[in-house]
């Protein structure tokens, strides 16, 4: 039954590397004994980027759930910041096998038509590696179908409440690739809109109001690429570039956060 457990967290190893992020919960993870206090330290390491945290938290869940408690217990702590993975992990096997043969059913976007990091990232997946065999052959069939869900961005059109030569507008801008790969804005979301945080709830009506008017929807995008740039989108052009740089500062990874401030710095803006 252990491999059962595993296998949900192991046939989703590419979906995690790219919609999980650790900060929100590592505590929570600890204080129940799925990670050891070495992976919590790497979580606010400067120097450690959000793929690796995932794949050494990951690799500690998985050695760590070896009962039905553990698994529900890990579960339960996603879906209180990210129900998304949390329903995600519960969905039936994503593979079939005969001994023999494996059918590996794939779910996933193509970023931008990026089919080199998609076949990468299937190849990558710890489960298929479970079922290679070194000095076999194997045939691969990938069957791609469009899904219509391509996003518009905001028109540049849009008011500007920031003037453009802000220099930490600047930064965020700048860095808009970075941001994309290490941040989630679902804990901003979920504190400022549920008023769980009690520094958000002195924002500014206007700032409040494009919380929970504009940015609102985002909550319901399942994937965290995709709501780091709708967010972000909106962002830029209606929230103060102070007031947004703070927001990062508290919800963003170490990584990210170091990033940003070194580029401040190294602008000649202190």
């Amino acid at each position: 039954m252990r491999d059962h457990w595993r296998n949900s967290i192991l046939c989703n190893w590419s979906y995690l590397k790219e919609n999980f992020n650790p900060i929100d919960i590592i505590d929570d993870l600890l204080g129940v004994q799925l990670v050891d206090e070495d992976r919590a330290d790497i979580i606010n390491d400067e120097k450690v980027k959000r793929r690796t945290q995932v794949d050494l938290t990951l690799r500690n869940i998985v050695r760590r759930i070896d009962q039905p408690l553990k698994f529900s217990e890990f579960i339960s702590i996603l879906r209180q910041s990210n129900k998304f993975i949390a329903d995600q992990l519960q969905k039936e096997k994503t593979y079939e096998s005969n001994g023999t043969n494996v059918k590996y059913i794939v779910e996933k976007a193509i970023d931008n038509g990026d089919l080199t990091r998609f076949i990468a990232d299937i190849f990558g997946n710890e489960n298929i590696k479970m079922h290679l065999s070194p000095g076999k052959k194997y045939r691969v069939s990938v069957s791609l179908r469009s899904t219509n869900t391509i996003s518009e961005s905001l028109s540049e059109t849009l008011s500007q409440k920031v003037a453009q030569d802000n220099p930490k507008l600047r930064i965020i801008k700048a860095n808009r690739e970075m941001l994309e790969e290490e941040y989630d804005v679902l804990p901003l979301l979920n504190a400022v809109i549920d008023g769980s945080v009690s520094k958000y709830k002195n924002l500014s009506q206007e700032d409040a109001s494009i919380f929970r008017n504009q940015l609102s929807e985002i909550r319901k995008e399942p994937e965290r690429r995709k709501r780091v740039q709708q967010f972000l989108d909106i962002a830029e052009a209606k929230i103060d570039a102070d007031t947004l740089w703070e927001f990062i500062e508290d919800t963003g990874n170490a990584f990210s956060v170091k990033k940003l401030k070194d580029d401040l710095q190294n602008s000649g803006i202190s």
